[in-house]
């Protein structure tokens, strides 16, 4: 079962519930765009001790990418979860390129 998830504090919460009509049924592939959202996320706050400098690079500079030539592309993926890319950039501290 998917679970709301605290995504960047208080402000930005991700939940299945909060998804157009219709997604709900793609909850599988929703949960697989949200856990690579999560991970990017913590990647560039670089949350835990087991993130290495180049993931934090990597995280940031996805999350810092206007592409949308990829179905996993940042601003897709933020579509998809209905979150506003230049906020979660803001409230992370990433530069768009």
């Amino acid at each position: 079962m998917f679970r709301d998830q605290k995504i960047l504090g208080d402000d930005i919460v991700f939940s299945a519930s909060l998804l157009p009509q219709g997604a709900q049924a793609c909850l599988p592939e929703i949960s697989l765009v949200a856990a690579i959202f999560e991970d990017a996320v913590h990647c560039a706050r670089r949350d835990g001790r087991a993130v290495t400098h180049r993931q934090k690079s990597e995280a940031s500079e996805w999350i810092a990418s206007e592409r949308r030539d990829w179905p996993f592309a940042f601003v897709n993926v933020c579509d998809v979860l209905g979150m506003d890319a230049k906020v979660v950039r803001t409230r992370l501290r990433v530069g768009s390129v």
